[in-house]
């Protein structure tokens, strides 16, 4: 299998996009308060930017339609969950599109 490599600059800019998803999504979850629908409008914006799968995308964006129909609710702990759960998500993404190599490492099975 041909191992895909990026050019510097094209993963400089993924870079950029999933640090700037990861850090509003990592606000959120330290700062409940914050979990207006502004923010997690932000947070969409910044997840369409992603190149995530179809499933990952699927995924993310129920996990943030969670948040928002809990944040609604005023059920805070859970929303803060499904904000954690999002973070996890993407920040796996990250490796996955950025240290291919670590991540097929880290989770082999022998």
């Amino acid at each position: 299998m041909e191992k895909r490599t990026l050019h510097k600059p094209a993963q400089n800019e993924l870079d950029r996009r999933f640090q700037a998803a990861v850090q509003k999504i990592a606000r959120l979850c330290q700062n409940p308060s914050a979990q207006t629908p502004d923010g997690l409008d932000a947070i969409q914006i910044a997840l369409e930017e992603l190149p995530l799968t179809a499933e990952e995308f699927q995924l993310a964006m129920n996990r943030l339609v969670n948040a928002r129909h809990y944040q609604q609710r005023e059920e805070t702990n859970a929303a803060i969950f499904e904000t954690k759960m999002l973070l996890g998500l993407v920040r796996r993404c990250q490796t996955a599109m950025l240290e291919p190599d670590r991540r097929r490492i880290r989770f082999r099975l022998t």
